[in-house]
């Protein structure tokens, strides 16, 4: 091999300087025939092992030793550490490397910004001053899930509902993982899928937890979230067991199907029954209040939507469905429907004008719309005559 180094100095009077540089190669003795080793994904607190060939070229055997970084001997090994290599023969160790949590801290120094990890290994040959490079590389990941909350607060449960209380769960692994939600007490269910399901890396889902109580009282238990690799979490859950001192005569209620400007009634009863118990005994009761709430922008209204209940009375509530064309919704189409004159307006004109600058020619301005209330009329016809069933679930 020749290269040839070319020294120049500040002055220029003085002539650059050549310099060649002259030099010999030979192959080690020793050598491997990979210096890199890919180990792909690796998991916290698992085992992965893999052997390392050595090979001797010469006709003499050679004693050769592995180092390993000392920030790295907790988690990675080889066996054996010395050895000698046979003439023209080859000679396997076997590496173990098990990364334990605290690698990601006192080993910071060989990770690269994408959690790659590089262990140097150095073999050194007795009798040879350049040691064999070696290197194996690995994406270290955790096996982590996180939740949203390591607590779920159920409040006060009726023991004639389920509760539902919304959680996420959140893959902190590089590698997909499975999880499931398992040995559950009977009064609760995860869902979708009956809490069970597959993780992408770094992907959230969100679950919800439904509870029953089964019985009065305060109710505090553990559900336990297994990942396929046998990782455990445990989320902490409390609920309050009451019977509901109000009831409904039934939880569901159907109108008929109804045309715009039509009314529908249905009713039901709310009844007080804060003189029993769940086992049927008589106690003394109180009077109770109530509230009906009925969301914004629905046709919908309960007439009393508050009201009192004496003790074991009951009282009934009517509900009246009315469905009309909300007034933004026609203002939307009125403002729709003059956009669409303007434009029409002015295609015609682009059309029967021969001057490209024209004044009456320029693009109409689109952004300030004035509707009038004959516009209003006009789209609320169009949306009346167009209009399209639908049915709502509130």
């Amino acid at each position: 091999h020749m290269v040839e180094l070319v020294v120049v100095f500040e002055d220029k009077a003085v002539e650059p300087v050549v310099l060649t540089l002259t030099a010999h190669t030979i192959d080690l003795p020793v050598y491997v025939e990979q210096t890199e080793m890919y180990i792909k994904y690796c998991m916290v607190d698992r085992l992965y092992q893999d052997s390392i060939v050595v090979h001797n070229r010469s006709s003499a055997a050679l004693r050769i030793k592995f180092e390993v970084p000392r920030s790295l001997r907790d988690h990675f090994d080889i066996l054996p550490l010395n050895g000698v290599v046979q003439a023209s023969s080859s000679f396997s160790a076997q590496f173990k490397f098990i990364p334990l949590p605290g690698i990601f801290t006192e080993c910071a120094d060989f990770f690269d910004e994408d959690q790659l990890l590089r262990i140097p290994v150095q073999i050194r040959v007795a009798d040879q001053t350049r040691p064999v490079p070696f290197e194996i590389r690995a994406h270290v990941t955790g096996t982590n899930v996180s939740f949203s909350s390591r607590e779920l607060s159920f409040g006060s449960c009726s023991i004639y509902e389920s509760v539902r209380v919304p959680f996420a769960i959140t893959n902190e692994c590089l590698l997909p993982q499975m999880y499931g939600f398992v040995s559950l007490p009977e009064f609760i269910t995860i869902q979708p899928n009956d809490g069970f399901g597959t993780l992408l890396p770094g992907e959230t889902l969100e679950l919800e937890a439904v509870f029953h109580a089964k019985i009065l009282g305060e109710h505090r238990f553990n559900i336990v979230c297994t990942t396929d690799i046998d990782r455990h979490f445990t989320l902490k859950c409390v609920a309050i067991g009451v019977i509901p001192h109000l009831e409904v005569s039934h939880s569901t209620v159907r109108f008929a199907p109804t045309a715009l400007g039509d009314v529908k009634n249905t009713s039901f009863y709310v009844t007080n029954t804060s003189n029993r118990t769940p086992s049927g005994d008589h106690v003394a009761g109180e009077v109770k209040s109530f509230h009906i709430a009925i969301p914004e922008d629905l046709n919908l209204t309960a007439s009393p939507s508050v009201g009192t209940v004496h003790v074991g009375h009951k009282v009934r509530v009517q509900l009246s469905f009315a469905p009309k064309l909300l007034d933004k919704d026609v203002k939307e189409e009125a403002t729709k429907m003059v956009k669409d004159r303007m434009m029409e307006e002015y295609e015609k004109k682009e059309k029967s004008t021969d001057c490209a600058d024209s004044v009456d020619s320029a693009t109409p301005n689109l952004d300030n719309v004035d509707v009038t209330i004959n516009d209003m009329a006009a789209a609320s016809v169009k949306m009346k005559a167009n209009y399209k069933g639908y049915f709502q679930k509130v």
